[in-house]
């Protein structure tokens, strides 16, 4: 798999910024410049996020809301990232969605999305969810109607 490009809303510091990272740079190191207090720390934070999720026994969650919105915050926190993946990736995918409530899938696409968002009421963390956005064909495996085209997948 390969990175595409990575989204940030409301994280912190950022209001709303993309990385593309579409470039044909080699050897595919990129790299983050920027002024002290720019916002570079605060990225990787959010991609790391993004991987790893936040386990709120260990972090204070509210410390994920946008600083200008620290005092009422409601509403979410997005990062999420595009990636691009080959058969072998495609294969294990499906390997994957097929242990979710989906039979006969196939994938359709080479790109995902995986999004997480933190969810917050008055600058209390309630709570998130995680999406892949990947053009699929597949039926739930409890229906007897014939396979269609969806595009989005929670993760519980």
């Amino acid at each position: 798999m390969k990175y595409l490009e990575f989204t940030i809303k409301d994280y912190k510091g950022v209001k709303n910024t993309t990385l593309d990272l579409k470039g044909k740079i080699e050897p595919g190191i990129y790299t983050l410049v920027g002024l002290n207090e720019s916002g570079k720390t605060t990225i990787l934070d959010a991609i790391k996020h993004l991987r790893n999720g936040t386990d709120t026994s260990v972090i204070n969650a509210s410390s994920l809301i946008p600083r200008r919105k620290r005092s009422s915050f409601t509403g979410k926190v997005k990062v999420s990232a595009k990636l691009s993946f080959g058969d072998r990736d495609k294969i294990n995918l499906e390997k994957a969605i097929i242990t979710l409530p989906y039979k006969n899938i196939s994938i359709l696409s080479d790109e995902v999305v995986f999004t997480r968002f933190y969810h917050y009421i008055k600058s209390s963390y309630s709570g998130e969810e995680i999406f892949v956005d990947i053009k699929v064909l597949g039926s739930k495996k409890n229906s007897s109607k014939d396979p269609e085209e969806f595009i989005s997948v929670r993760l519980d």
